[in-house]
């Protein structure tokens, strides 16, 4: 957990250590800039909005914006990208079951 700027608390991966049996990946991407969505990469991942703003654009062009702080489940889902469309780069953290024995 971490403080936000509003005295609460908010659900962070970074710098907290997971158990053994689950991975921790972070994915950033550069402010004004935008990552392909690939469905493979992010199956069975608990993500994490660190920092930046994030906008989603769906297959059939609609969009959702995620500020810090947000909890996203993305397999599944029709996503054609993800936007970083802050000032700053969008930090994101993934925690998935590790795959290997």
């Amino acid at each position: 957990m971490t403080s936000d700027a509003g005295g609460g608390t908010r659900l962070s991966f970074l710098g907290h250590p997971v158990p053994p049996s689950f991975d921790v990946r972070m994915v950033t991407i550069p402010a004004g800039s935008s990552l392909a969505f690939d469905e493979h990469a992010w199956r069975d991942a608990i993500v994490v909005l660190e920092a930046g703003e994030l906008e989603v654009e769906c297959l059939h062009g609609g969009r959702r914006s995620f500020a810090v702080g947000a909890m996203m489940w993305l397999a599944g889902l029709e996503l054609k990208t993800l936007h970083s469309t802050g000032t700053e780069a969008v930090v994101l953290t993934a925690v998935s079951r590790r795959t290997d024995p």
